[in-house]
């Protein structure tokens, strides 16, 4: 029993430690959606397109990636 619960006391401190990442990942990407809507809209403000959808895009790019990070953790 003692060396069963060795095994698991690494697994756990290592889920927490990855449950961990992702939070902070998602809380990156949340701020970079906020931070990316607020350029978009200074920018239909000043009428540049070009700037909105360059944003849009890589803030997409980014979701996406945290998306599969998290199917593969």
């Amino acid at each position: 029993m003692k060396k069963e619960e060795d095994h698991t006391a690494p697994k756990k401190a290592e889920q927490e430690h990855l449950e961990d990442i992702l939070l902070e990942l998602f809380v990156f990407s949340a701020s970079l959606g906020f931070i990316g809507r607020l350029l978009i809209d200074a920018d239909r403000t000043c009428d540049s397109v070009l700037t909105g959808k360059i944003v849009d895009h890589y803030t997409g790019l980014i979701s996406d990636g945290l998306t599969r990070i998290q199917g593969e953790l």
